[in-house]
């Protein structure tokens, strides 16, 4: 008792609670991830499905909480917009591509920078995970598809 009344007196007990409990409180408004893909040589492609999923791991497996999805306009444009949800552990950005590229899928990749400033080459198959600080606000991720095979 009087080591509780020591902490509310420090104003430490709700802090104390909130770390043990290891819940971060998730943002209220919308997670928007938006950019621009392009080509190698800096050309707009269009139709790309760009999706954004919220996941919550089962054991082995994995329940999705939502999915946003836009596709890339005729500018290369694409916005993608949600409010992930208190049972979401994992928000991902996927690709897929559609039947009518303008090159080899197979021989092309698809990169990003991140804010670090690495290059990162991403899957048609896994997501790149977006950073927990990241949910509530506006992401700018653009990404080029550049030859991989020479």
């Amino acid at each position: 008792m009087k080591r509780r009344k020591f902490l509310l007196s420090l104003g430490l007990l709700p802090t104390l609670i909130q770390v043990a409990s290891c819940k971060r409180p998730y943002p209220k408004a919308a997670t928007t991830i938006k950019g621009r893909i392009t080509d190698e040589l800096g050309q707009p492609v269009e139709g790309i499905r760009m999706i954004m999923m919220g996941i919550k791991p089962l054991g082995l497996s994995a329940l999705k909480t939502f999915e946003a999805e836009s596709y890339s306009d005729q500018n290369g444009g694409y916005i993608l917009s949600h409010v992930v949800t208190k049972e979401t552990r994992m928000v991902e950005i996927l690709y897929r591509h559609n039947q009518d590229l303008p090159f080899d899928e197979e021989s092309y990749g698809l990169y990003m920078i991140n804010r670090n400033g690495v290059e990162i080459q991403l899957s048609n198959a896994a997501g790149y995970p977006l950073d927990f600080n990241d949910y509530g606000k506006t992401t700018t991720f653009n990404l080029q598809f550049r030859k991989t095979i020479a």
